[in-house]
């Protein structure tokens, strides 16, 4: 999305609308946390569910943190991370040895 589209999406919302937060990590690549557009103020601050910050022209200048539209692409990313915190934290020494031959297959794959 170019600064223009990004500008043109930004002026779109409304109060209610579903976003994606980009959550700025230095040391790690960005997460995404949805969520959804609680106020916009008359100079187009805006301010969203279970954030505390403001957020002028789509950015949040003391997180970092910045909206971005809510895709596929990011539903994807933050499913990524659901599914890896999961397998991350799965004992696998307790699963059966058909499920883990299942397991070496697909990582083979």
């Amino acid at each position: 999305m170019n600064l223009e589209d990004y500008k043109s999406w930004l002026n779109s919302l409304k109060v209610g609308d579903e976003i994606a937060i980009r959550i700025f990590h230095l040391s790690r690549p960005d997460t995404y946390k949805l969520s959804r557009i609680t106020k916009i103020t008359p100079s187009r601050m805006m301010y969203v569910e279970g954030d505390t910050g403001r957020y002028k022209d789509g950015h949040n200048n003391a997180s970092g943190n910045t909206l971005v539209p809510y895709t596929e692409g990011i539903f994807d990313i933050m499913d990524k991370e659901v599914l890896l915190r999961v397998i991350e934290t799965t004992r696998l020494r307790d699963l059966p040895v058909e499920k883990l031959r299942e397991i070496k297959k697909i990582i083979e794959s």
